[in-house]
């Protein structure tokens, strides 16, 4: 052990041993003690370390205890004495002790970190460990017995309980208060009843063990400041002592309990558990503080658990816990009464904990809808319950005639179409004496029609909505009847419902009373009370429901609330199957009168929650995936014996795949490797793309995915077409229409114009593993019309507009699951549309092969998963989030997606932070970067939600989304360790982490202007001194120096150009010119940072955009930035200086050309080091940057200093030794050179990589880049350039070893000029050069 400084090292011999042995509750104990080695009865160490260390003693043991078969208690308790006679007498040293005592403690925690495992599954190993004792007959002793009889009779006396406000549905709390005298103690006595999920003993064992991982991390929440349990030597099998502190608001004093808990054993399904003030004097840590500070409170309190009939398989208990609270002194009964529910609270997190709400709803909904089935034999009906659904049925006919629209709808010409979505078509009479309009509500899901109508002048609002179901029409109706459903009441507080309650009449009716927020301001709540009745006629089941005074007495009106009104009829009809799956017409209507007067658009608007709840309906049943699944399986056979194409059809389909050629498109692909996108937009509403994607399936399945356009897939959702079938000629012959909403460009802001195209689809088979989709417009005319209708635009909406599409998808099978889809689009919207619009349609389009890949990667499970996949899965998550309806937050696009993925669904499962974790990720914040070293199952979503947030920062500080996302992964063990199972985790992250750089680029854009700034002035300032020695070239050297700095910079520029005409000459002669304007204005460095941060792809190019940039920082390094700094250093010599501060330039040129080799250096060196690739190629080489943010910036302006510095040394020191002779510095240089190549020689690794087509070009080119790398490396000392295949080991070595004899050859040439100027030997001129120097 190493004692801070100054203290001695010690060095502490043990002997140590380990024992099995058994408790007295029966569980295995391991012991393993150590004492000094002096106890050892043998010769202990044969070596001997007399004078070497001082001697310190340490006895301990370890305690090892099991308290379930994975799960163990470890205590350890240690004894150290450091021979130290300071130690004793002074104050200073026991605190540094202290401080190393509290570091050793730290090794408790890091045994625990390394065996941790999710929470929950080992508090549940525990208890399953605590009821097979507790199932072991326990006979309590006589102090035990004796607390029981004593609470027993404390808590007998139920006449003074009173039911008070419960903040937790489902349970019932109730309180009683024995005195409450002001300046005395005050005392109160609590109850609470529930129901829990699980056996009698399981409820007692949670209570026993309620110190667990997952309670102790609740305590800050609850204002428990601390939670301690008190071990003895002779612990008690049944009892357990616990002391905690509560936080009490100022002015009171903190409340400390410290209480006895004793479980009896169960009997005729009963468990009991009791709490009992204890006596004892807990010390708390450190001062104390918390233990002097705090009251000491009794809490006295009775838990019973009784066994109840098993609810369909799901053991259930009734739950009861009394409590007694003794506060210690007076505390005014606000406080009390909202510390008491806090107490109570306890049973919560218990029904929490053993909750199968999924179980328990579906026993409940399984067994209604059997008895409704088996309605019509079993059940008999009142007279009052026929006459309810009799007025329900005529409520639900008279809807249905005033808003049945569909039929009428088909008959309409265009402008009669616009002027009924506008609702200038009258309805006929609804209710009583009214005539009002019925509304088509958005719902925004196609399988769902909402129809409204708000009765002017009054609160009430009549709605029709109407849906299909893919389930059974009894579980339909059943759903919808039961309203004490556990996931109801998870909604109480929730989307504006803030409480529900139902008492069952008989099997068929029952009494529902429903209290809702309306959501506007300044409003009261409504409550509604009805009784609702079922009946199943053949085929039907009618739900029906009106007002009723059944529920006054019960439930009188809620203070503030206001009484409304209702009549409410649903009606579920069973429709044929598809496949195996059952599917059922539901109709809803409802007439709501919400007492007083509201404005009709919040009477509107308030009828779209029950749209809303029909579409959670619709998704809770949903089985769109087995539906298409069978439609597509049918359609694959078919495709699959579809034959080859006559000649004339051969013809025409070698036409239609020529018009996948389009000429003229831009690339706008981004970075990924899924899609390749081709674009080009005109004005007068002409566009064309093109897009090529790989999806996940078989050749037949994916071609019978695009045919089938009334699929599910292809309608539902916002990134699906609005399509028609309108005709079908055979099963490969259809008419299809579309239906596009674009803005006009006329001048009318916000004004959408309607355009219809009308296509004829053909598909046909060109050889065995390719397939042809064709449309070409049919010859009839479609018509445009806007969506508001105004009086200057009614000429436009009688206009007839031609609008026409050119599709062409061709189908490639690449292998047996993988099929390559080519989608080619002309579209012509004949004009009247803006620019934007269009194209914003044309790539919705083209995003219909996006929309292929993205419904098959999400069938995959995990394990079947790819690198490719990832960047699906990305793609589809960010396009969801932009999708998303205006005001939708970006959570629940992510949320919703997760939950559609099969693959992340299962991932989610398993580590529930996950979601949480990409929630935070997507909405891209910047924060501070947390430290979280847990493993991956054992987090949760906080954890999951500061994981999350840490990306961003990794983001803005790195110049590339790869690097930034491996930075991100290191830093936390749980992504590693999720890398590492999964392969597609990733490129998922990075893919997103691409498209998300944009928005936190600030640490990217400050680099590249930073660079920029410097690259751009290091080249003015060499520029500037190049001109100050062409102006006083008439004197000596001058001149010299003026050819050698212009040399300098048009080498530089020189190579630059020709590495840019050689990378860019495939690409076009424009490109070369660009890229050449970039070289001569010294922008070339920022504009190649920007592409390297983009990804961008240069296919035609010869390198890419990140060896592109090496090369052109190193050709800057070796071409100007080096001879410019030897140069400025030789040109100090100069003995007359112009005016006008020449040379106060010549010395910033000099810091500046410093600076900029130091920095690029660095750029080099972070961004090789950082490289995801080269660190998994190359591990034990790259890894110099950590994994930290503030970490690597300390890095990068490290190397950045070091390298210009370094330059600035060599530099110097050749100059120093010209003053002996020239031959010194060629000699310095050339020794060091041919060594570098003997050793290239000799171990065969002449040759440079780079292919240049002859022996000639080849070594000229080795020559050059090898000597330019290791000039490089000599003056800069850019750590990567050691690598093997440049400098290697061996050089480093040599090349650092070299340098440093020539640093010693500088000062010795130093020390000889010194002695010169003191012989008066050296002219004033040479003693004005080493001043200067």
């Amino acid at each position: 052990r190493f004692p801070p400084k100054p203290m001695e090292q010690r060095l502490f011999q043990l002997w140590c041993s380990w024992k099995e042995t058994i408790a007295r509750d029966g569980r295995k104990v391991f012991l393993v003690p150590f004492v000094p080695i002096t106890e050892y009865p043998g010769s202990g160490f044969s070596e001997s370390v007399e004078g070497q260390y001082k001697i310190g003693e340490s006895t301990g043991i370890y305690i090892i205890k099991e308290i379930a078969p994975n799960v163990c208690r470890l205590t350890r308790i240690q004894h150290v004495d450091m021979k130290s006679s300071v130690m004793k007498s002074s104050v200073i040293p026991r605190r540094i002790m202290n401080h190393v005592v509290d570091t050793q403690m730290v090794e408790a925690d890091k045994i625990q970190l390394k065996y941790r495992r999710n929470g929950k599954k080992v508090e549940a190993e525990i208890r399953a460990a605590l009821v097979k004792r507790l199932k072991k007959a326990t006979r309590l002793e006589d102090d035990q017995v004796e607390i029981f009889t004593e609470l027993e009779t404390t808590f007998k006396d139920s006449k003074e309980w009173k039911l008070i406000e419960s903040p937790i549905q489902g349970l019932k709390m109730s309180a009683k208060y024995k005195q409450q005298v002001k300046g005395k103690r005050s005392i109160i006595f609590g109850k609470v009843e529930g129901v829990a999920d699980c056996s009698a003993e399981e409820a007692v064992a949670w209570m026993y063990e309620n110190n667990g991982r997952e309670n102790l991390a609740k305590d800050k929440e609850k204002g428990i400041l601390a939670r301690l349990e008190l071990r003895d030597v002779d612990e008690k099998f049944n009892e357990r002592v616990f002391a905690q502190i509560n936080h009490f608001p100022f002015p009171l004093n903190n409340r400390e309990f410290v209480t006895r808990t004793i479980w009896k054993q169960i009997v005729n399904g009963k468990a009991q558990l009791a709490l009992y003030p204890s006596d004892r004097i807990v010390h708390y840590g450190g001062n104390n503080s918390l233990g002097r500070t705090a009251v000491r409170a009794k809490a006295t309190g009775l838990f019973t658990a009784v066994d109840k009939e098993d609810f369909g398989k799901i053991t259930q208990c009734k739950i009861e816990f009394m409590i007694k609270l003794d506060a210690g002194g007076f505390v005014p009964t606000s406080r009390i009464q909202y510390e008491l529910p806090n107490f109570l609270g306890v049973l919560h997190d218990l029904s929490k904990t053993f909750k199968h709400n999924k179980e328990v709803d579906r026993f409940k909904l399984t067994t209604l809808a059997n008895t409704i089935r088996d309605s019509q034999q079993l059940t008999v009906y009142s007279t009052s319950d026929n006459e309810l659904i009799r007025r329900g049925k005529i409520f639900y006919m008279k809807c249905k005639e005033s808003s049945d629209l569909k039929q009428k709808n088909n008959t309409l010409n265009t402008k009669e179409k616009m002027e009924l979505e506008m609702g200038e078509v009258k309805m006929h009479r609804i209710v009583g004496k009214h005539y009002q309009n019925f509304k088509e509500l958005e719902t925004g899901n196609k399988l769902v029609d909402a129809k409204v109508v708000a009765l002017e002048g009054e609160s009430v609002v009549v709605a029709v909505c109407e849906t299909t179901l893919d389930t059974d029409f009894a579980n339909c109706a059943a759903f919808e009847f039961i309203k004490d459903s556990r996931e109801r009441q998870e909604l109480f507080g929730k989307k504006l419902l803030v409480e529900e309650n139902s008492r069952k009449i008989n099997e068929h009716s029952q009494y529902y009373r429903s209290i809702r927020n309306l959501g506007i301001h300044g409003f009261s709540n409504r409550e509604w009370k009805l009784k609702g009745v079922w009946k199943k006629e053949g085929e039907k089941v009618w739900n029906c429901y009106e007002d009723t005074k059944e529920l006054d007495r019960d439930f009188p009106l809620r203070e503030g609330n206001v009484l409304g009104s209702a009549q409410i009829t649903w009606m579920f009809e069973a429709l044929p199957p598809v496949g195996k799956v059952p599917r059922t017409r539901v109709v809803f209507t409802g007439k709501v009168d919400l007492g007083g007067v509201l404005h009709k658009t919040n009477l509107s608007k308030l009828s779209e929650g029950r749209a809303e709840a029909l579409i959670e309906l619709r998704e809770k049943f949903d089985k769109s995936l087995q539906i298409d699944s069978y439609h597509r399986k049918n359609m694959s056979k078919k495709i699959a014996k579809l034959k080859r194409s006559r000649e004339k059809e051969k013809d025409k389909s070698k036409e239609s795949e020529r018009s996948l050629e389009l000429l003229g498109l831009k690339n706008i692909s981004a970075a990924t490797d899924l899609a390749q996108k081709w674009t080009k937009v005109e004005s007068g509403g002409k566009a064309q793309g093109k897009v090529i994607v790989s999806v996940t399936a078989s050749l037949e399945e994916t071609v019978a995915f695009f045919w089938c356009f009334d699929s599910r897939a292809n309608t539902i959702g916002n990134g699906c077409l609005d399509r028609e079938i309108l005709k079908q000629h055979d099963d490969f012959t259809i008419d299809l229409k579309t239906f596009v909403t674009l803005e006009t460009n006329l001048g009318f802001g916000g004004i959408q114009v309607i355009r219809e195209l009308t296509t004829k689809m053909k598909l046909t088979r060109i050889n065995k593993d390719t397939l042809l989709i064709v449309g070409e417009p049919t010859e009839s005319e479609e018509s445009g019309g806007i969506r508001r209708q105004t009086t200057a635009l009614s000429e436009l909406i009688n206009k007839k507009v031609v609008s026409t599409e050119n599709i062409t998808v061709r189908f490639y099978r690449v292998g047996g699951n993988e099929t390559r889809v080519e989608l080619a689009t002309v579209l012509d919207f004949g004009g009247g549309v803006s620019k934007t619009s269009t194209k914003k349609v044309l790539e919705k389009h083209l995003n219909t092969a996006l929309e292929a890949s993205f419904y098959f990667t999400n069938l995959l499970k995990s394990s079947d998963l790819t690198k490719g996949s990832g960047k699906v899965l990305a793609e589809e998550l960010m396009m969801r989030v932009k999708q998303r309806k205006k005001g939708n937050p970006k959570e629940s696009a992510i949320k919703s997606y997760l939950k559609s993925n099969k693959a992340i669904r299962e991932l989610v499962q398993e580590y529930p932070f996950i979601e949480q974790m990409m929630c935070a990720v997507v909405k891209n914040e910047l924060n501070s970067i947390h430290k979280i070293k847990e493993k991956a199952e054992v987090l949760k979503e906080k954890e999951g939600t500061a994981i999350g947030r840490s990306m961003a920062i990794s983001l803005a500080t790195n110049l590339s989304a790869h690097a930034g996302v491996d930075e991100w992964i290191h830093q936390f063990p749980a992504l590693q360790e999720l890398d590492k199972k999964h392969v597609w985790f990733r490129p998922w992250l990075g893919a997103i982490g691409y498209k998300l750089m944009g928005e936190v680029r600030w640490g990217v854009k400050a680099r590249v202007a930073i660079g920029a700034s410097m690259s751009i002035f290091d080249f003015v300032s060499d520029c500037a001194v190049c001109y100050l020695f062409w102006q006083s070239k008439n004197e000596e050297n001058n001149e010299s120096f003026f050819r050698a700095h212009l040399a300098s910079l048009a080498s530089s520029l020189l190579i630059q150009l020709i590495v840019v005409w050689v990378n860019n000459w495939k690409i076009g002669i424009k490109t070369c010119l660009y890229e050449s304007i970039l070289v001569l204005t010294a922008f070339k460095p920022a504009f190649e940072a920007k592409r390297v941060a983009l990804a961008e792809k240069r296919h035609s190019a010869k390198f890419t955009p990140d060896v592109e940039m090496t090369i052109t920082k190193c050709i800057e390094l070796f071409a100007e930035a080096i001879p410019a700094v030897i140069l400025q250093l030789m040109s100090l010599k100069v003995r007359k200086y112009r005016e006008g501060g020449e040379i106060e330039m010549r010395f910033i040129s000099l810091l500046s050309s410093a600076l900029s080799t130091g920095f690029i250096c660095a750029s080099i060196s972070y961004d090789l080091d950082t490289d995801p690739k080269n660190r998994k190629t190359n591990p034990n080489f790259y890894g110099l940057v950590p994994a930290n943010a503030t970490k690597r910036t300390i890095i990068f302006i490290t190397i950045t200093f070091f390298s210009g510095t370094m330059l600035l040394i060599r530099a110097l020191t050749i100059v120093l030794l010209s003053f002996i002779n020239w031959k010194w510095p060629i000699a310095y240089i050339g020794v060091d050179l041919g060594f570098y190549f003997l050793v290239k020689i000799l171990r065969g690794d002449f040759w440079y990589w780079i292919p240049m087509n002859g022996n000639f070009q080849e070594l000229i080119t080795t020559l050059l880049v090898r000597s330019a790398s290791k000039l490089i490396l000599d003056f800069t000392s850019i750590p990567h350039f050691r690598h093997p295949y440049d400098s290697g080991g061996l050089g480093w070595t040599f090349g650092s070893s070299f340098h440093w004899q020539a640093c010693q050859l500088q000062y010795f040439s130093t020390v000889i000029i010194v002695s010169q100027l003191q012989m008066s030997v050296v002219s004033s001129e040479t003693t004005l050069q080493l001043r200067t120097l």
